[in-house]
């Protein structure tokens, strides 16, 4: 995971990334700030990081994903960039105009998976589908439609959810979903 601020530099990173970027393995730091290693990607990535990073009239801005190439003919990175802008009390990062970028390598078997995600928060089956169903943005009461249950039994299991996982917010769920699927944990 690395963190970067507006003008595309190096707040923080993990040891993967730091590892990934020392490699130069489809992504690397000149000057402190980071770019993608194959030109190719380097407009695609500027956009998503800005996209991110810049607030619409005081919103959140939307996450983004995009493809990097790595060397050699590897499967590239799937990179998952999120804005920090109103997730700060989550997240704990001292400035709204950050991005966080998760990443993994893809290949043509991976398929995210949510059961390691729920055994982690220890989510019940009900919660966990709620959460799937969830994070790809649904509004509570179309999420308890899709799932055959009641808005008040639906919203009873969501603050079990955000209970379990530290979440407040839909959003914040989203995001911690993106990120534990992107993270490849």
């Amino acid at each position: 995971m690395l963190t970067l601020d507006r003008a595309m530099k190096l707040r923080d990173a993990n040891a993967l990334a730091e590892e990934v970027l020392r490699r130069e393995d489809g992504l690397r730091s000149r000057q402190g700030h980071i770019e993608p290693t194959d030109p190719k990607d380097a407009i695609a990535f500027r956009q998503a990081v800005h996209r991110v990073t810049m607030p619409l009239h005081g919103l959140a801005s939307p996450d983004t994903s995009l493809t990097i190439r790595r060397p050699n003919n590897q499967f590239p990175y799937q990179v998952f960039v999120a804005a920090t802008r109103g997730r700060k009390a989550f997240l704990r990062f001292s400035s709204a105009e950050t991005a966080v970028l998760t990443f993994r390598a893809t290949s043509r078997n991976c398929a995210p998976d949510l059961s390691s995600f729920g055994a982690h928060f220890h989510l019940t089956p009900s919660e966990l589908r709620l959460a799937e169903a969830l994070r790809d943005g649904a509004p509570l009461p179309v999420a308890a439609k899709a799932l055959g249950i009641g808005y008040e039994t639906a919203r009873s299991q969501l603050k079990a959810v955000f209970a379990k996982t530290g979440t407040q917010r839909q959003a914040e769920l989203t995001l911690i979903i993106s990120l534990w699927l992107n993270s490849g944990t």
